[in-house]
């Protein structure tokens, strides 16, 4: 509902607009710039919502775990967070990631949108622990393994970058929705508020 409420008032206005949005309001801004890129002129995102593929996962003991940093490379990641690895609703993939026709295989806490076709299916982005190749820490990637890593072409020609501050624990992981979008090809700058000023 608000990325197509921010879609509807993008389009009143007679140039296209630079969103600024922090943590569930940048994953707004990604909608709407994938939804209609040529109303967006470039994207804020401060210490968006993520990192993607996961918020949190199952210990040893069985035990579901929410925190707010990458989880033990040993545990995998929830497959119930952000299926569409941005966000928890659709986006432009190429090759697509579709949602199924039966809103009940949704994974808990995800959203469905009423204007996919009935029968196509979602098809999970796979994904695998890996190193982002700039920082050279750890983050769970697209999985180039299992079949071409899906792109957001719609995101490809707007000017991005992500913010974090000093302070903010999301310094830990904002690397990782950096390096997501850049393997989607999306370029993005990420600007870390104690490093570059």
């Amino acid at each position: 509902m608000g990325m197509r409420s921010l879609t509807h008032f993008l389009g009143t206005l007679q140039h296209p607009a630079i969103l600024v949005g922090h943590g569930s309001g940048a994953t707004i801004s990604w909608l709407a710039a994938d939804w209609a890129p040529h109303l967006v002129a470039a994207i804020v995102a401060i210490e968006p919502t993520g990192p993607p593929f996961t918020d949190g996962w199952v210990n040893d003991s069985g035990k579901k775990i929410f925190m707010p940093h990458l989880p033990d490379p040993l545990s995998p990641p929830l497959p119930s967070a952000r299926p569409y690895r941005l966000t928890d609703i659709p986006m432009s993939f190429v090759p697509p990631s579709l949602i199924p026709r039966d809103t009940n295989q949704l994974p808990r806490d995800s959203a469905c949108v009423d204007d996919v076709a009935v029968n196509e299916w979602f098809q999970p982005i796979p994904f695998v622990l890996s190193v982002d190749p700039v920082t050279e820490a750890p983050c769970y990637l697209q999985d180039e393994a299992n079949g071409p890593v899906r792109t957001l072409p719609n995101l490809q020609g707007i000017p991005k970058v992500v913010v974090t501050a000093g302070s903010s624990h999301r310094i830990r992981f904002d690397y990782a929705t950096v390096a997501f979008l850049r393997q989607a090809g999306v370029p993005v700058s990420l600007l870390n508020l104690v490093e570059d000023f």
